[in-house]
């Protein structure tokens, strides 16, 4: 059995959320294959010292008392659609996953999962269906929505869930990136900041 980093929330992260969400109107979103709906480019692309004033606060966080390390990161302000086919139970490729929560009056949150049985090994090539599906939902008929509801949902037969973090505005959560997690359905468009963090050195 893997053994993963704690998982944490801290509430109140952002000194003014409200200037960080005036942010997000003057850039750019584009559709993302990875959820249902958009994100923006890397936010280090947008403004470094934001990028960096993120960052360095989730790693503080996640390693109370650390002051002095490096860190590599990619992040994104992400805007998510309701749409019952989103919350597919997955892993992410970096060492840390941190989301920020910017919807006012809250909005779902995100859930942590355990395989049901160890030896179970889910059919991880559906990605690709995901992926396509999110890439290009409104051209899918009902009939192939369907199809794409039934590949998810036996995508997630295969696990527990063990921990739900709510989305409460300006709440931060960081988990071990290879926790399986998945974003819950959404009923409103949720504003999230998404960073996935590695290679974090003391020095």
């Amino acid at each position: 059995m893997l053994n993963f980093s704690p998982a944490i929330s801290k509430d109140n992260f952002f000194d003014d959320p409200h200037q960080i969400i005036k942010t997000t109107k003057n850039i750019s979103f584009k559709k993302s294959n990875y959820i249902s709906g958009c994100r923006s480019e890397d936010i280090l692309n947008i403004d470094k010292n934001l990028f960096e004033y993120i960052n360095k606060k989730v790693v503080e966080n996640y390693f109370a008392g650390s002051k002095k390390f490096t860190f590599e990161a990619e992040s994104y302000f992400q805007k998510s659609d309701p749409d019952i086919n989103d919350g597919w139970v997955h892993s992410d490729y970096s060492d840390l996953t941190a989301v920020i929560y910017l919807t006012y009056g809250g909005t779902s949150g995100t859930s942590i999962y355990d395989l049901k049985e160890e030896h179970l090994s889910p059919d991880w090539s559906v990605g690709g269906d995901k992926h396509r599906y999110f890439g290009n939902k409104e051209n899918y008929s009902d009939e192939e929505k369907n199809k794409i509801q039934e590949k998810k949902l036996k995508n997630n037969s295969f696990f527990n869930k063990t921990i739900n973090f709510e989305g409460k505005f300006n709440r931060m959560i960081c988990f071990d990136s290879r926790q399986f997690h998945a974003s819950d359905i959404c009923d409103k468009e949720r504003l999230v900041i998404v960073s996935f963090i590695y290679n974090v050195k003391n020095v």
